[in-house]
């Protein structure tokens, strides 16, 4: 896995959990379930705006990449913490050269 794709990816994982916080802090009700549900949200929209999806980037092609997009967004939005431990877990999984 190249450097570019992993800096991406937890890229944009660290601007979902700047927004979260900042909308969090402006609206005291987005707390608890309705913060994760806006940081899901979040992820999602950002995935789908930037056409960046985690699939997409190990070289997996998707016929309909939304799919790739909202899967990304979702676990982007968990935040850097699971991302790292999902490339770990991804890079012992990778069959070695």
């Amino acid at each position: 896995m190249s450097l570019e794709i992993l800096n991406s990816i937890i890229i944009l994982s660290v601007i979902i959990e700047f927004t979260n916080e900042i909308i969090k802090k402006a609206i005291p009700a987005v707390s608890g379930v309705h913060s994760q549900k806006t940081a899901i949200i979040i992820g999602v929209m950002l995935c789908i705006a930037t056409e960046s999806g985690i699939l997409t980037l190990l070289g997996v092609n998707l016929r309909y990449p939304l799919i790739d997009y909202i899967i990304s967004g979702i676990i982007l939005s968990r935040g850097s913490n699971v991302i790292h431990d999902l490339l770990s877990r991804l890079e012992r999984t990778k069959p070695h050269q």
